[in-house]
Parts: C-alpha cells; sequence; structure tokens
C-alpha cells in the first residue's frame, strides 16, 4: 500500500530531506518475542501432540512453551497470532 505521495512533500517541508525519507518512531510496545521464539514456537505446534491429546490446543502450547523455556510467560491469544501468521 505505501505512504501517499503528497504525505513525503509534507513531511519535507515541515522539516527535511531527513524527516522526509524516514518515519518518527511509532507509538506502542516493542515486540516480545524475538524470531526464533515464534520458529520454535512454530516448530512445537508442528510436533505431535502429549499423550492423550488428539491435536495440541493453544493452553497446551503455551504451557510448554513456558515449561521448555522458550518463553517466560506467553498467553494462548498470543500463541494464536503467532501460528496465525504461519502458513
Amino acid at each position: 500500500m505505501g505512504v501517499p505521495k503528497f504525505a513525503f512533500k509534507e513531511r519535507y517541508l515541515e522539516g527535511s530531506l531527513d524527516r522526509a525519507l524516514h518515519d518518527n518512531p511509532r507509538s506502542g510496545a516493542p515486540t516480545k518475542f524475538e524470531g526464533k521464539h515464534r520458529a520454535q514456537i512454530t516448530a512445537l505446534a508442528c510436533t505431535e501432540a502429549p499423550d492423550g491429546y488428539a491435536k495440541w490446543s493453544l493452553s497446551l502450547l503455551a504451557d510448554k512453551a513456558v515449561e521448555t523455556g522458550i518463553v517466560d510467560t506467553i498467553s494462548k491469544a498470543h500463541i494464536a497470532r503467532i501460528l496465525k501468521k504461519t502458513k
């Protein structure tokens, strides 16, 4: 999608060429989990489910990710967001 062309002109006129080419830092929290954490969680989801379970649930994945030391804490909603981004 990108930024409309007129936005660059406005930012140039407001500041400088550097201002036009680079966005200001955005508000919001930084990402909690690095790519390696997301990859490990995805790999965990691809393994066979624990005994007594037909498949992994989000709660089981969250508990196992903490148990194995992949992450200190994670919600099942965040597990769902991580897995949603994988194919």
